[in-house]
């Protein structure tokens, strides 16, 4: 089978340069890709070396000079408009921090259709308001984190920003991975164009929150890294063919703020006990059940932790990012295979399973999150556990708990079924694992024997 071009058109490309503002677009190169072609407009000349040709289907890319022509360093952008065709790239463009005499040089391709293309080119600088100026001046370490992003992250940041400031919020469509949602796939991958909305919108929820003091805590405080982890680590594989979420997907950090406004307190501890107090009405997925990734709307909507402890770590991790408090998901502190959640300096989540254990009901949050003193004195120095082992401290800790603060689903084992001894020696010496240090249970025989006899003390 052949397939035959009967015909052959040509059309004509009109490129427009407007001159706004003080980036002034001094030339526009059209490159045809498939002709190898290329034609020169200038600001000097004020005309086309030759008027701009393709044909359909030929690959075009237009690329404009624009220099900072001002007396100050400032926001450039160059902005492509056409009825007739949409560039893989986005239509604006930007560049932070444009010296004088400095250039933007942004670039938009498409492909030519069967018809004329009309397109112009906007250019001109960005004026953000007093406030956000010296917010950038004041702190350097979230300026320069933006500055490290490319134009395009920049555009839709500085749209976001603008938006948070007239209305609160920010739309952001939600991943089509989400609108097939396979029940059984953990991983949600995104386009990169997706993926540059949402890292543009989790940067500029987080300016928006340090700005307006929306949180007690400061962004500039943190060390680069930290500021990296609120925003991007939770976007996994950033050198990979495409990002993704794994289990819960944090689209929207304005969706995701409805359910953490309420549990902002005067300190970063006790939000984290707020957030986590949250989690609490949540159960374990169970067998036959949906084990897919999920939006943060449809985890609070369902309350099941669909991939156990793996889905609520990165759900409360989630949560705490967007309250600018960093925190990441690891395995292996609780035992082999099990996530756990670390907040640094501040506390960890041992388990996260451990938020809705029948044996932890009546632990605090407070209480159930452990110190960061804790973790690295007790738990870190003996190095994660693996497959099929526990970490003694880990375990230890959790242990202590529920025989302090018993819970009704022990006191009915103890009470109703009398097989108190049997639970406590579970708890301290769990079947089918092992403590990867060699201990045999994390509880004395007087701290088993003294937690049985005060539970039966209450039957």
């Amino acid at each position: 089978m052949a397939y035959i071009q009967d015909s052959t058109q040509t059309f004509t490309i009109s490129l427009i340069g407007l001159l706004e503002g003080l980036g002034i677009i001094i030339d526009i190169k059209v490159i045809n890709h498939t002709s190898g072609i290329n034609y020169l407009w200038t600001l000097e000349s004020g005309v086309w070396d030759a008027s701009p040709e393709a044909i359909e289907g030929d690959s075009i890319e237009v690329s404009p000079s624009v220099i900072n022509n001002g007396d100050v360093t400032d926001t450039l952008f160059a902005q492509f408009s056409s009825l007739q065709v949409t560039p893989l790239e986005t239509a604006i463009q930007v560049k932070i921090d444009c010296l004088v005499g400095d250039y933007l040089i942004p670039c938009w391709t498409f492909t030519m259709p069967a018809k004329n293309v009309n397109i112009t080119i906007n250019a001109g600088h960005i004026s953000f308001s007093n406030d956000y100026k010296d917010y950038l001046n004041n702190n350097p370490k979230v300026k320069s984190l933006i500055n490290a992003y490319d134009s395009t992250i920049k555009a839709y940041l500085l749209d976001y920003v603008d938006e948070l400031e007239k209305t609160g919020s920010i739309f952001i469509s939600e991943p089509s991975c989400l609108e097939s949602n396979p029940s059984d796939s953990s991983t949600c991958y995104m386009d990169d164009s997706t993926t540059k909305k949402v890292l543009a919108a989790k940067s500029a929820y987080a300016i928006w929150l340090d700005k307006n003091n929306k949180v007690p805590w400061k962004l500039e405080d943190y060390s680069i890294d930290e500021l990296k982890n609120i925003i991007r680590d939770e976007i996994e594989c950033s050198q990979c063919a495409q990002d993704y979420f794994r289990h819960i997907v944090d689209y929207s950090p304005s969706l995701t703020y409805q359910y953490t406004k309420d549990a902002i307190k005067d300190s970063k501890e006790a939000t984290l006990y707020a957030l986590v107090d949250k989690m609490r009405t949540f159960r374990h997925g169970l067998e036959g059940e949906p084990n897919g990734y999920v939006a943060i709307d449809t985890a609070f909507q369902e309350k099941i932790s669909r991939v156990g402890c793996w889905s609520m770590s990165k759900l409360i991790t989630a949560l705490s990012r967007n309250l600018n408090i960093p925190g990441y998901v690891d395995s292996g502190w609780f035992g082999g295979g099990h996530a756990s959640v670390l907040f640094p300096e501040i506390s960890i989540l041992i388990h996260g399973d451990d938020v809705y254990n029948s044996y932890l009901k009546e632990t605090s949050s407070n209480e159930l999150l452990a110190s960061w003193s804790y973790f690295k004195t007790k738990i870190e120095p003996i190095g994660k556990a693996g497959y099929g082992e526990l970490n003694y401290w880990a375990m230890r800790y959790n242990a202590l708990n529920m025989v302090n603060y018993v819970s009704d689903s022990l006191k009915f084992e103890c009470c109703f079924f009398h097989i108190c001894e049997d639970e406590i020696r579970k708890i301290a010496s769990p079947l089918g694992y092992s403590f990867h240090t060699g201990e045999t249970s994390c509880l004395s025989e007087s701290e088993i024997n003294n937690a049985i006899n005060n539970i039966m003390a209450t039957c």
